[in-house]
């Protein structure tokens, strides 16, 4: 019998290395007008190498990518070479307006301690609107209510248009695992012909893993580390007028617990102003729950709310977060602590338990005499999956679901206070 023997030689696979943008120091901050003219653009090395989404073709239409930075923040310039200026598409539109993806715009995914899950997305279009937003399990998450307090502007030149963006290292979150290497992808989407292109492995857009390696950024932001989480307002009715306190997690990353000034504005509706704030020195290492308030409003409706970390004594800004809080008179909120973000649970991020903080919005007495009950429900059914009940009642108070005996369908959390 002849046997047949049939040998298949495979390549060894190998990864494919991150492309590198060199950061450049600018010795005096760039004028943000879009135009590229400055003096530290033209000492700054751009990063050409943009290719088609998904592939290793080179993009048809150029685009440069250039980085300076300063002791402040980082600035971020792109040329999109255009020869036909009437095909590019695009509009003033608010801030964060999701139709800035829609026009001819560049995007900018920045994630400098080079976690590969966590980063910050920045979208600018030709007439200089901004959409920001803070991504995570890899860019599959995205939340429109973070803003970075990145400042940018376009310019249409004549066979090009071009954009500046400066984004301030108090917005970033800086940690010790920052180093002078983040990772960087700058993204171009042409309208008119269709065609995304980025500095990503393969022309990627949100693949954390895959992005480009900023080199280079010898910056000093250890003063900067320190990270503000998502701001929490708690309302009740006093004297018959709307009092808020805001609760506001503080992470000190710096290694040195030092005194701090933690201070918060709300701009309301019709430009009204309250504030409030605080000395504290919050322990290193560790997130503290700290609160603002209560401040008085004359109104309700959507405010602007701005927090920030500052040195108490220049008053320099150490951190910032701003968001956008609809404030109103609610008795009772449930917040999902963990997964943050209330829409899935992901295997991957192997969560072992589903916490809820159940706020009650009253003054004491009317806590004293009532209990509450607490539960996750089958949506389609009605049926309960779980629950705790609450004899005694605080302002706020977390309750804790094993995760894994939930079933993998929709479910939803309910609350419900009754007397005593």
């Amino acid at each position: 019998m002849r046997m047949l023997l049939a040998v298949v030689m495979l390549a060894p696979l190998t990864a494919r290395a991150a492309p590198v943008l060199e950061a450049h120091r600018a010795l005096s901050a760039p004028i943000i007008d879009g135009k590229l003219d400055d003096a530290c653009w033209q000492q700054a090395q751009p990063l050409s190498k943009f290719l088609i989404n998904n592939s290793d073709l080179p993009a048809q239409w150029k685009s440069d990518a250039y980085v300076c930075f300063d002791d402040e923040a980082l600035y971020v310039g792109v040329r999109c070479h255009e020869p036909d200026l009437s095909s590019i598409s695009t509009r003033k539109l608010p801030r964060d307006h999701r139709d800035v993806f829609r026009t001819d715009c560049v995007e900018i995914m920045l994630d400098p301690a080079r976690s590969g899950n966590d980063y910050l997305h920045i979208a600018i279009n030709a007439s200089g609107s901004i959409a920001d937003r803070l991504c995570t399990q890899g860019g599959y998450v995205g939340d429109f209510s973070f803003d970075a307090n990145v400042t940018g502007a376009s310019y249409i030149g004549q066979d090009y248009w071009s954009c500046e963006l400066r984004i301030p290292y108090a917005s970033l979150g800086i940690t010790a695992e920052v180093g002078s290497t983040w990772g960087i992808n700058v993204c171009r989407e042409k309208k008119r012909p269709q065609e995304n292109s980025s500095i990503s492995v393969r022309g990627a857009f949100h693949l954390a893993g895959s992005f480009a390696e900023l080199r280079s950024v010898e910056a000093s932001t250890a003063r900067y580390r320190y990270a503000l989480g998502p701001v929490q307002p708690r309302t009740i009715v006093k004297r018959g007028a709307l009092e808020l306190s805001l609760d506001v997690p503080v992470e000190n990353n710096t290694g040195a617990a030092e005194r701090i000034l933690l201070d918060a504005w709300l701009i309301s509706p019709t430009q009204q102003v309250a504030t409030a704030k605080a000395i504290l020195t919050p322990p290193t290492g560790a997130e503290q729950r700290c609160t603002l308030g209560p401040m008085t409003l004359t109104e309700q409706g959507e405010y602007t709310c701005y927090v920030r970390v500052a040195d108490p004594t220049t008053k320099k800004t150490l951190a910032m977060r701003k968001t956008t809080l609809p404030l109103a008179y609610v008795p009772v909120t449930l917040r999902l602590i963990e997964p943050w973000y209330r829409n899935a649970i992901f295997a991957t991020q192997k969560i072992e338990q589903v916490v809820v903080a159940l706020d009650v919005n009253m003054e004491a007495e009317a806590l004293a005499g009532m209990a509450a009950r607490v539960g996750i429900e089958d949506i389609e059914t009605g049926r309960q999956l779980a629950a705790k009940s609450l004899e005694t009642l605080k302002k706020t108070q977390r309750i804790t679901f094993d995760a894994a005996s939930l079933p993998a369908k929709k479910m939803r959390i309910v609350a419900r206070l009754t007397d005593r």
